[in-house]
């Protein structure tokens, strides 16, 4: 068996979305190449089930050019409302 590793970016949202995504936007204006190809793990363990906005937390950083590769922290419950619109666009 062979492997390797590797590193990748943590990514770990506060609520509100809406305010987190505008201060990721402003760090992505400021380096504009910083996540390019760089992958990303989404760190959910401040977010709850209820969180506005969380199910289209995925696509909004997909629009960003962000690649998530995993997904860890939170709960069931706070991942699978993540991935009930991951198509959907709305922040």
């Amino acid at each position: 068996m062979s492997g390797r590793s590797f590193l990748a970016l943590t990514l770990t949202p506060e609520a509100p979305l809406t305010d987190w995504l505008a201060a990721l936007d402003h760090q992505i204006q400021r380096a504009a190449g910083f996540f390019a190809g760089k992958p990303v793990i989404l760190d959910l363990s401040l977010m709850q089930a209820s969180t506005p906005d969380l199910p289209y937390l995925l696509p909004a950083l997909q629009e960003r050019g962000i690649r998530v590769l995993g997904i860890e922290g939170g709960d069931t419950v706070s991942y699978t409302h993540l991935r009930a619109h991951e198509t959907s666009a709305h922040l």
